[in-house]
């Protein structure tokens, strides 16, 4: 694609243009002032030879380039060349909710960010585009562009869970308990964290909720759970309440029913008491009854 075309992408339909650049073995990036000589070489082995990274000291160089390097640093946490000239944190969380994988997952992208119908009005470059990747003998140009945005995908996602530890940590539990969150400025200080103010009351439910049989065997496993990166947390624990809520909502659903079952339970048990008494008095009353026919 021309620049002209691409700076027209830019302005007509941004995200597309972030779509089709990230995709490019030499992204031009948001300000479409990125060249090939900004980047280098971000892999040794044979299959990936052709895959770069920006290169830092030749950005700050180049007085055209200046704010990118701002841009792809994160305050306190360093200089990111895996986001091509975009905001780090903003593209790492645009990639979470757009996963792609493969040449569909490429194409279903492209066709969901502009008009594919048959009479749709699209500027020049969106019609480029189109004929470029929506093609039925494609998919071999979707499957190239596919695997180098989910290769950068993963680049990124392992550059921020190692640098902005400042985040979210996942502890994964039962699909009927839900997953728990913790915030934390490491995944050591996160495991800690969880050690000290969750474990106990996990280990409680999970002993709670296992058969009495087979709690002895159990008894050194209950709550032991490991944590897991999940999303950067820079603002600070703001969002805990709501990510923790899927586990208190299940809570609450589980409690419902222990509480239907303890009122059942309460009938049974008075039904049964009822019943053991009015067996007895018949049979007290039957055995008096037989043994005083007998005596008379």
């Amino acid at each position: 694609m021309k620049l002209s075309m691409y700076k027209e992408l830019l302005a007509t339909n941004p995200k597309l243009a972030m779509l089709f650049d990230l995709s490019e073995r030499f992204p031009r990036g948001p300000q479409a002032n990125l060249r090939g000589h900004h980047y280098e070489s971000s892999h040794g082995g044979y299959y990936q030879r052709h895959e770069t990274q920006l290169n830092g000291d030749a950005i700050r160089g180049d007085k055209k380039t200046t704010g990118v390097y701002e841009t792809c640093t994160v305050e306190k946490h360093g200089f990111c060349p895996v986001a091509y000239g975009y905001d780090v944190l903003k593209l790492h969380t645009w990639f979470q909710k757009n996963r792609i994988n493969d040449q569909y997952d490429f194409k279903n992208a492209v066709e969901r960010l502009m008009d594919t119908t048959y009479e749709a009005e699209r500027s020049e470059a969106e019609q480029w585009v189109m004929a470029r990747f929506c093609g039925w003998s494609k998919q071999a140009t979707r499957t190239r562009r596919a695997n180098r945005i989910s290769l950068r995908i993963r680049q990124l996602k392992r550059w921020v869970e190692e640098n902005v530890t400042t985040a979210y940590y996942k502890v994964s539990l039962s699909y009927r308990d839900g997953d728990l969150y913790v915030h934390a400025d490491s995944e050591a200080a996160a495991q800690s964290q969880y050690d000290l103010f969750l474990k106990p009351a996990v280990a409680a439910v999970e002993r709670a909720e296992c058969n009495p049989r087979y709690r002895g065997e159990r008894s050194d496993r209950w709550g032991n759970h490991g944590v897991r990166y999940s999303r950067h947390a820079l603002e600070g624990p703001v969002g805990l309440m709501q990510m923790n809520k899927s586990f208190s909502d299940k809570a609450s659903e589980k409690i419902a029913e222990a509480k239907q079952k303890i009122e059942l339970l309460k009938e049974e048990i008075a039904a049964l008491e009822i019943a053991q008494q009015m067996v007895e008095s018949y049979s007290a009353n039957m055995t008096c009854s037989y043994d005083y026919e007998e005596n008379a």
